[in-house]
């Protein structure tokens, strides 16, 4: 059984709960957010291991919430995967290879999406790029 706690941030309700569930599966602990400002309060409470994280969402992107996060949880920096189904993902390539930050595009196969998680949560860290 896992010992690692995962943040799932994302603005649509399925893609949370069927993430949650595939990782609870796989013995992580989950916690779900549906917005930035949940995630942040979620992390204030809570010790997290990783993030999935949604790149575009409304009122906070999820590159927003990224610097927000790194800022005050600088240790997280090589723990995050991020996540879109937007087509124009090639719009924030730059900005994605500049923190080295691994990325699953919607739909995606769950068994892929696990096996970069238990990437972001092996006891070896990763290490990202960025300033």
């Amino acid at each position: 059984m896992k010992q690692a706690t995962v943040l799932i941030v994302d603005d649509r309700r399925n893609v949370r709960k069927t993430l949650g569930r595939a990782l609870e599966s796989a013995g992580y602990t989950v916690f779900l957010a549906a917005s930035g400002e949940v995630a942040l309060e979620i992390l204030k409470e809570q010790r997290v291991d990783a993030v999935m994280l949604d790149l575009h969402m409304p009122v906070m992107s999820g590159q927003t919430l990224f610097h927000l996060i790194i800022g005050t949880w600088p240790e997280l920096k090589a723990r995050v995967l991020m996540m879109t189904g937007d087509a124009r993902v090639e719009e924030k390539e730059a900005w994605l290879k500049l923190y080295d930050l691994p990325v699953v595009k919607k739909p995606f196969a769950l068994d892929e999406v696990l096996t970069l998680v238990d990437v972001l949560t092996a006891d070896e860290r990763r290490v990202a790029n960025g300033p």
